[in-house]
């Protein structure tokens, strides 16, 4: 937990990362992540993501249209 309060402390709108738990039917999948440094010029957030083993080949994180 000491990584997500330190995020949360250190917050500011030019620098900040945020990560989210990802669950479904109120099981744990994975995380995501968010990440942006210098955000008020580039205007570009940069994400991350881990997804359990035992979920993978499942469909879970792919883009459907």
């Amino acid at each position: 937990m000491q990584p997500h309060w330190e995020a949360r402390g250190t917050w500011e709108a030019s620098a900040w990362r945020l990560s989210l738990c990802v669950f479904r039917d109120g099981e744990p999948l994975g995380v995501v992540g968010l990440r942006a440094q210098d955000f008020r010029t580039l205007r570009e957030v940069t994400t991350t993501s881990w997804l359990g083993a035992e979920h993978h080949g499942r469909g879970y994180g792919t883009e459907r249209s």
